[in-house]
C-alpha cells in the first residue's frame, strides 16, 4: 500500500510540476501572474514543499478503507447450500 501511495503521489507531483514549468515558461509572454514579491515566492515555496511531503500520506488515507466501528454488529457469513 505504501509503495503504491508513493508511486501515485510522485506521479501527481511530477505532472503538477511539469504543468507549473509550462505555465512559468509562457506566463511572461502572455502577461499571466508570476510571483514577484518575497512573500509570494515564500508562500509558493512552502506550498510546494508541504505538498511534496504530505501527498503520500494523504493518498494512503484516501485509499485505505474506513475502519469498522467497535460497536458495529457482527455480520454472519452466508454460505451456499
Amino acid at each position: 500500500m505504501r509503495e503504491r501511495a508513493h508511486y501515485l503521489a510522485y506521479n501527481v507531483w511530477a505532472i503538477g510540476f511539469s504543468l507549473g514549468l509550462f505555465y512559468w515558461y509562457f506566463a511572461g509572454e502572455f502577461g499571466w501572474w508570476l510571483p514577484s514579491s518575497y512573500n509570494e515566492r515564500t508562500a509558493l515555496f512552502w506550498t510546494l514543499l508541504l505538498s511534496l511531503a504530505s501527498l503520500p500520506s494523504a493518498i494512503i488515507a484516501w485509499l485505505e478503507p474506513d475502519p469498522v466501528p467497535q460497536d458495529a454488529p457482527a455480520t454472519e457469513a452466508k454460505t451456499a447450500r
